[in-house]
């Protein structure tokens, strides 16, 4: 299945809020996504002070598209493991997920 709607959602991301990564993960980036499967995204930024307002920025740049996402943010020292293990959906992002977005 094509990620038809993978593109907008990258260009706002990046636009926002300059992540250092973007990852696809869930349904989508195994391949295995229905029509009304949504888009899981982890968003990697180099710092969050407020991880729900960020959470909620994105989102809300997001609402517009007719689609169904989640977004989890988290910082490039969490996703490389820097303070303690990844966490749920973050563990699982990075173990699954594809790298949709990466800062040059």
């Amino acid at each position: 299945m094509e990620d038809a709607w993978l593109p907008a959602i990258v260009g706002r991301i990046v636009r926002l809020v300059d992540p250092v990564r973007i990852i696809l993960f869930g349904s989508r980036a195994r391949g295995d996504a229905r029509d009304d499967s949504d888009y899981d995204i982890l968003v990697i930024l180099d710092e969050v002070e407020h991880r729900r307002a960020m959470r909620i920025r994105i989102r809300g740049a997001l609402d517009d598209l007719p689609i169904a996402k989640d977004v989890i943010v988290a910082t490039a020292d969490e996703a490389a493991g820097r303070h303690r293990r990844p966490w749920g959906a973050l563990h699982w992002a990075l173990a699954e997920g594809r790298v949709v977005y990466e800062r040059a």
